[in-house]
């Protein structure tokens, strides 16, 4: 449960990245539910809960970005997105240049509702991802499909 008052890191798994979005226009991805995505952050933001982290996949390419969803007034609230590319894929995968990667990330009413923070490199190729995580960070491991590291990136949790 997401609101259960624990310090534990809160995973929630996704079909489609919860963010960033797509440049052009995708119903397909939450950017098609701004309600239901501002429903969810609402939930995570009015309730204080920290270390959120949105697990999925779907896009072809492997990335991690943090969002800061905090209201102009508050202190920065941030959650975490981590996409991972399917094992094999044999069409074209997506590259970085399709993805909204810098400003901010849409709500129903507010095209600049959330503030994009850090964002890792997007890997495009057959690969996977593996994730440790800790209290105080969250370490992220793209792998190439035969396994060789080909990048790891590093957020540390707010407050941690």
């Amino acid at each position: 449960m997401l609101s259960d008052g624990s310090e534990r890191i809160k995973f929630v798994v996704t079909s489609v990245p919860f963010f960033p979005d797509l440049k052009k226009q995708n119903n397909d991805k939450w950017s098609g539910f701004l309600s239901q995505r501002d429903q969810i952050i609402e939930h995570i933001r009015n309730n204080q809960i920290k270390k959120v982290v949105f697990l999925s996949g779907d896009v072809h390419c492997s990335m991690a970005a943090e969002l800061d969803i905090s209201l102009a007034e508050e202190e920065s609230h941030k959650i975490y997105s981590v996409i991972s590319s399917s094992f094999y894929w044999p069409y074209p995968h997506m590259k970085r240049r399709k993805f909204k990667l810098s400003g901010f990330v849409a709500s129903e009413d507010n095209t600049n509702a959330y503030k994009l923070g850090e964002i890792s490199d997007v890997f495009s190729g057959n690969n996977f991802t593996r994730i440790k995580a800790s209290q105080e960070a969250l370490n992220i491991f793209v792998y190439e499909r035969k396994g060789n590291l080909e990048h790891q990136h590093k957020f540390l949790f707010e407050n941690a």
